[in-house]
């Protein structure tokens, strides 16, 4: 019997331990001996049995503490031996420094790996690289510990555009499924709108007011929760002070306040939608329609080409919103957008030069429209107030919700998704690492990484970034 260990800092509700929640039923099924190793406690309602869950609080976050020695022990204890793979998830996030430390450690020593990323220090988490950069003794260190791979360590990403910043990396979709039960829960509202989501800021969260200044008489949008705390919060109930005071038909934390999960939520609503800027793998794009329901919003095709490939057709997503530069009527604009652009690659310590701001300047000065994702959040509140004084922008068209395309669109999701493909995906990755030839690992140039990423993430091509 094959023994794996899969690893992450913590167990808390939330999508990658859902994820870890399915492979292990998924492995269990296909009779793999599956230990999920923890730096935190299963909390009470965690679907893995407790006699499959260790905890190594050396993988908690914030860790310096060496990992390796306490993995290798909680193995021993459950097994007699070492694991035959290890299944890893965020390593190289910025969580801690122990587990990156661990594996380039593991690397060297020829272990067998499954290094699977769902989210990256890379993107819009400075805090985190920087914490990874001054672990290992400066930013260029990093491609000596950060990314390693061989015949033996694997990386795998979520969606191919993740995919595309490594040379060698595989595509391992997350499978999806909705939770069991449910109760459909409909809040007042002739025509309801949810997002199930947590409210953080690249969900987008203006848009959806912008959606409700716009929407019919007795249309409800509801967003299903907020964040924990921290500045996402704080941001989110800018957002939600802001609704209030333009009296918004806009419910926020409603599974909070309700005492109901987004699920029941979603089984409530008419339509679902989702605003993001940016998503890991987009459950947000697959989950409607298993539900029955249609989805509209926003489109991202870097990760939504490849659900199109599956066969999930998302009609009514628009790519942009784009808003007329006259409307916003606000002299200087192009020096807010600036200064967000060059923000963001400040914190990353990238240089930019007088003449790359003068260039993106001209270009943004050139601009005749501008996508409502791209304004910083001073504008897009701008931007609100005057669409709900004077309802003078159009939405994005979209077309009425179509039976046929909801029943065609669960069948490709519940064909190319399910959690048996999940599991053929990963016992064949497994086998590949197990059978590769045991050689000295090599190490991605963390810089390229960086810029890729970077690069990807840049909305509408931020002159910025065009080197």
């Amino acid at each position: 019997m094959m023994r794996v260990a899969i690893l992450h800092y913590h167990l808390r509700p939330g999508g990658v331990t859902r994820v870890i929640e399915l492979a292990w039923q998924a492995l269990h099924e296909a009779g793999v001996d599956a230990l999920v190793v923890s730096g935190e406690g299963q909390p009470a309602g965690g679907r893995i049995p407790q006699n499959h869950v260790v905890v190594v609080p050396e993988l908690a976050y914030g860790s310096t503490t060496d990992v390796v020695g306490p993995v290798e022990r909680a193995c021993h204890a459950t097994w007699g031996a070492d694991a035959d793979i290890l299944h890893i998830h965020n390593h190289a996030l910025g969580k801690n420094v122990a587990l990156p430390k661990a594996v380039a450690e593991w690397a060297h020593a020829r272990r067998p790996m499954l290094l699977q990323l769902h989210d990256f220090a890379e993107n819009n988490r400075p805090e985190n690289y920087h914490l990874l950069s001054e672990g290992f003794g400066g930013r260029e260190r990093l491609s000596t510990v950060l990314y390693p791979h061989s015949e033996r360590v694997l990386i795998a990403c979520l969606t191919r555009g993740a995919a595309s910043r490594f040379p060698d990396a595989h595509v391992l979709p997350n499978p999806v499924l909705l939770p069991e039960g449910g109760e459909p829960f409909r809040p007042d509202g002739e025509r309801v709108f949810v997002y199930p989501t947590r409210g953080i800021p690249r969900k987008n969260l203006g848009e959806v007011l912008l959606h409700s200044c716009l929407g019919k008489p007795g249309d409800r949008y509801v967003i299903s929760s907020a964040p924990q705390g921290g500045p996402d919060l704080d941001a989110y109930l800018r957002w939600q002070n802001l609704s209030e005071r333009l009296h918004l038909p806009v419910d926020f934390d409603a599974t909070k306040r309700c005492g109901m999960s987004w699920h029941d939520f979603m089984l409530g609503a008419d339509e679902c939608l989702s605003t993001s800027v940016e998503e890991g793998f987009g459950m947000a794009f697959l989950e409607p329609w298993l539900a029955g329901k249609n989805l509209f919003g926003r489109d991202l095709p870097g990760v939504t080409s490849d659900f199109a490939e599956a066969g999930v057709v998302l009609e009514g997503m628009y790519s942009e919103w784009n808003i007329p530069v006259a409307f916003l009527n606000s002299p200087g604009f192009e020096n807010k957008i600036l200064a967000q652009w060059e923000a963001g690659l400040r914190a990353y310590g990238i240089p930019f030069t007088a003449m790359q701001s003068e260039e993106a300047l001209r270009a943004l000065g050139s601009r005749k429209e501008i996508d409502f994702g791209e304004l910083p959040t001073s504008l897009q509140r701008l931007v609100i107030e005057k669409t709900c004084a004077s309802r003078l922008l159009e939405p994005p068209a979209r077309p009425d919700p179509d039976a046929s395309r909801i029943a065609s669109n669960r069948a490709a999701i519940e064909s190319g998704f399910s959690l048996s493909a999940c599991r053929e995906r990963i016992l064949s990755l497994y086998q590949r690492a197990l059978q590769g030839k045991s050689e000295e690992p090599e190490f991605h140039d963390a810089k390229k990484i960086l810029m890729k990423t970077l690069q990807s993430a840049s909305k509408l091509g931020n002159p910025l970034m065009r080197n």
